[in-house]
């Protein structure tokens, strides 16, 4: 009879998404994985909204000799930036009349249980990989706003231009044949190079100011690897990362890796340094169940209210229109 009662139900419900939902999924999301590691992902941010300040100006160096006299001015250098909260949201539910089916049969009901969890771990990891390459800041209820968001040169992001030079990101057309000798298709290592340089911006900074990653789709990601490998005979691979089976090859410092969910005809290139998750609670979902009467049955929900953001656009690129899909 131990199927009948409820709290065993939830219990295992909420076990679940403790051991398994949030850690597992930023061990099987590759962007969630490097900003973990990085200590970029920030748990219990409150506030309506997601508020946050970025650079967008330079102090002025001026030149400085004998009885040099100028007024000192304050600079401003900062301004802020604000978006709204994404949110996701799943829930199963457990009918009454399958619960009272298998009394004196535990094992069938939580096997059910069991395979509704899988499921809806599976379809919640599925749904960050999505929005990690989507922009859901323009959807209703809102999304997470990922790489299309603010990799783009118009239009705006978190309230300021994306035709700013010091914000915007840097774009290249992979169809246009801008590099000397003909589109993407026939060079891919040029482009590869090109984008690398442009999305690096300030001497200063050195690698924190270079692009560590990049993501295309599988067909894209193939293209790029076999063209390299028979320029260079070989291609190096983060081995650990690969164990851990995240595939990738490493280019120019670069580590590429694919997705299903990346945009079609597209490379998008990363600066880990500028960006963050923010979750508004103390784990990446939180659960909630209760009975329902109608139809009588036990109620499970998942929920997630964050938001991905970047404080620096212009240390990200894209080739665009590579012409393969």
């Amino acid at each position: 009879m131990a199927t009948t009662n409820p709290q065993l139900a939830i219990l295992t419900h909420q076990k679940f998404l403790k051991d398994f939902v949030s850690p597992g999924t930023t061990e099987t999301n590759t962007a969630l994985m490097e900003l973990k590691a990085r200590g970029k992902i920030k748990y219990n941010q409150g506030g309506t909204k997601v508020v946050f300040d970025v650079r967008t100006a330079k102090h002025a160096v001026s030149n400085w000799g004998p009885m040099l006299q100028k007024n000192p001015t304050q600079p401003v250098l900062h301004k802020q930036a604000e978006v709204e909260w994404g949110g996701a949201y799943m829930d199963y539910f457990l009918d009454m009349w399958d619960k009272v089916s298998n009394e004196n049969k535990p094992e069938a009901l939580f096997s059910m249980q069991r395979q509704y969890l899988e499921a809806l771990q599976e379809d919640y990891q599925e749904h960050w990989e999505d929005y990690f390459f989507k922009n859901g800041l323009t959807e209703s209820p809102k999304g997470f706003g990922g790489l299309a968001a603010f990799v783009a040169a118009t239009g705006t992001y978190a309230t300021l231009s994306q035709t700013d030079a010091s914000w915007k990101a840097q774009i290249l057309s992979g169809a246009s044949g801008t590099i000397n000798g003909g589109p993407f298709k026939k060079q891919a290592a040029k482009y590869m190079t090109k984008i690398t340089l442009d999305c690096t911006r300030g001497a200063r900074r050195g690698a924190e100011g270079r692009p560590q990653a990049a993501f295309a789709n599988r067909a894209n990601w193939a293209y790029m690897h076999d063209d390299l490998e028979g320029k260079r005979r070989y291609i190096t691979t983060n081995t650990t990362k690969l164990n851990m089976g995240h595939q990738n090859f490493v280019w120019d410092g670069v580590e590429y890796f694919w997705s299903d969910s990346a945009t079609s005809a597209k490379v998008l290139y990363i600066n880990w340094n500028y960006l963050e998750v923010y979750v508004a609670t103390g784990q990446l979902a939180f659960e909630q169940s209760h009975e329902v009467p109608y139809p009588p049955g036990q109620l499970h929900q998942l929920f997630t209210k964050a938001q991905i953001i970047c404080r620096g656009p212009r240390f990200f690129g894209k080739i665009s229109a590579t012409g393969i899909t």
